[in-house]
């Protein structure tokens, strides 16, 4: 079964007397084999679709802790938010952190320096 030139399943049809299985049946086995093959293209395209949608819910959400981050920045060391992003940007790299783990890091020091 192939999808797009792509081998993605058989079907193995097997009979104790060669050449058991009429030219009917064959050409019946060949159309499931067909069908089957798109089912299996769909159920790939729906999986990297789900892929997609939770890489861009993650991007978002990466993005919303990043604006707060850069937001507490601007506020802290009166910086633009070009100049907040590129400190937290350099922090990130100089530390081997992702810029969204040290964004949600400096959120939790704000939030507890605020409320204690």
């Amino acid at each position: 079964m192939t999808v797009h030139h792509d081998a993605v399943g058989a079907l193995n049809l097997y009979s104790r007397t060669p050449g058991a299985l009429p030219t009917a049946d064959r050409d019946r086995a060949a159309r499931f084999a067909g069908q089957a093959a798109g089912a299996v293209a769909l159920a790939l395209r729906l999986r990297e679709r789900e892929a997609e949608a939770q890489h861009l819910e993650t991007a978002l959400r990466s993005r919303s802790t990043i604006d707060q981050a850069v937001g507490i920045l601007m506020a802290r060391a009166h910086l633009s938010p070009d100049a907040a992003f590129e400190v937290l940007r350099r922090r990130s790299q100089d530390s081997k952190r992702k810029l969204r783990d040290l964004a949600a890091d400096l959120i939790a020091d704000a939030a507890t320096h605020r409320s204690g």
